[in-house]
């Protein structure tokens, strides 16, 4: 039999347990109210509803001579097309980017980065491109992005020259710190996800901002149909999951 002592300790254990189911019961049901919520985002950067839109692209790089092929990610990423067959992947870069965790920047840049490739390189417009023509000590090469969104039924044709990228839009209640999201990629086709394709990246979203664009390269298997599922969690206490499909000519 438990002494009374035992027994009082017990009492306390059960009482505490207790009090602490019912706290969280009771902050539970207070965050299904909407103006509590915002509140807590408001105050401390917690809780708060964050979206993300995402947009599927192609972009190619198609050199004069085959020699002197190029990842067309490669050529957005170091922003130069004029490289030699002997081309390294140093990515030994001039800046920091501070919104994207450096080791594992090599696949993310920020939307800004994106916008002064294309602002500093001259870029031609039609109505469905960008077209970025090099030329130089090598041979006169173009990169291109097509700048109508990837449809879940249309077909688009893609070739060894081309690269799959996806524009990742995250707007939220502006926040008082910096808050940190994680994002998985799975890659697959109609029945499987590949691992060898899965990638994780993660983002800083400022603290004072309310809007945080990045565009990602996609790795993917040679298959006519693609299907990227998309896992996103940050610390304010959110998960997402949105999903895309490509199909391939």
């Amino acid at each position: 039999m438990p002494t009374e002592s035992e027994s009082s300790e017990a009492a306390l254990i059960i009482a505490i347990i207790s009090l602490l189911v019912a706290t969280v019961a009771a902050v539970a049901t207070l965050m299904q109210l909407s103006w509590v919520k915002n509140l807590v985002c408001e105050q401390t950067s917690y809780f708060c509803d964050i979206d993300y839109n995402l947009k599927l692209f192609r972009i190619g790089y198609y050199p004069k001579d085959q020699k002197d092929k190029m990842d067309a990610w490669d050529v957005l990423y170091t922003g130069q097309g004029k490289l030699s067959q002997e081309y390294q992947r140093t990515h030994n870069l001039s800046f920091v980017d501070p919104f994207i965790d450096p080791t594992t920047s090599d696949l993310c840049i920020t939307e800004d980065r994106f916008s002064s490739f294309l602002v500093n390189s001259y870029t031609a417009d039609s109505d469905d491109k960008k077209e970025v023509n090099f030329s130089g000590d090598f041979v006169p090469s173009s990169w291109i992005f097509y700048t109508t969104p990837i449809q879940s039924n249309v077909p688009i044709k893609l070739t060894d020259n081309d690269d799959l990228i996806v524009y990742v839009d995250i707007s939220y209640t502006k926040i008082n710190r910096d808050v940190s999201v994680n994002l998985v990629v799975s890659v697959g086709d109609y029945y499987r996800y590949y691992e060898p394709y899965q990638l994780e990246r993660k983002f800083n979203l400022p603290s004072g901002s309310q809007q945080s664009s990045f565009v990602c390269k996609l790795p993917h298997p040679q298959e006519t149909y693609l299907r990227f599922k998309f896992d996103f969690e940050d610390d304010s206490y959110n998960k997402t999951t949105e999903e895309a499909n490509v199909s391939v000519q």
